[in-house]
């Protein structure tokens, strides 16, 4: 995948990923699977028009960003992007994200992607989580997003949901979107 990361003193600002097809396979050794990841200290930066399939036996991420409690991932667009974050069905296939915003990540704009997720469980479209207060995710745009999540029937898969907001993220605008989850409950 495309990884950007600054550190302390260090950022990795104002960098544009535009028109790539990104394509991540991950096997059964690996834990997480990613095909854009902003992380530590990266600010508005450019991810638009890119195409991203990430499949793997578990964990994977289409798009993700996610700072630490003193560094953050802010300001950022994410726009027009095709991302398909798919789990290996006999592999465990479990928690799939098209686009994932956690730990210090606030005010990034996501707007006009076409996001699909497919696994036994757990698939979310945009998932937007600050695990604790030092590192809340607020403040972001979700909009004008096309957003399908399905489940392996056959797995009784759970919980997919379109958009998931969890734990410490406020003030988020989700404004436009279609949004469609399929699953067995």
């Amino acid at each position: 995948g495309i990884y950007v990361a600054g550190l302390a003193g260090g950022p990795a600002n104002n960098s544009v990923i535009s028109n790539n097809l990104v394509r991540t396979y991950c096997s059964a050794a690996s834990s997480s699977c990613y095909g854009i990841t902003l992380q530590n200290n990266a600010n508005w930066n450019n991810i638009t028009g890119n195409y991203v399939n990430v499949s793997g036996t578990t964990t994977n991420n289409g798009i993700y960003l996610a700072g630490t409690n003193l560094l953050s991932v802010d300001s950022n667009l994410i726009d027009s992007n095709a991302i398909q974050s798919l789990g290996i069905v006999g592999a465990g296939g479990a928690n799939n994200y098209g686009i994932y915003i956690t730990s210090n990540s606030s005010r990034n704009t996501v707007t006009w992607n076409n996001i699909t997720t497919n696994g036994t469980s757990g698939n979310h479209g945009i998932y937007l989580n600050g695990p604790a207060l030092n590192t809340a995710t607020n403040n972001n745009s979700i909009s004008n997003n096309i957003v399908q999540t399905y489940g392996n029937v056959s797995n009784n898969s759970v919980t997919n949901y379109g958009i998931y907001i969890w734990n410490q993220a406020n003030q988020n605008n989700i404004t436009y979107n279609n949004v469609s989850a399929y699953g067995t409950t």
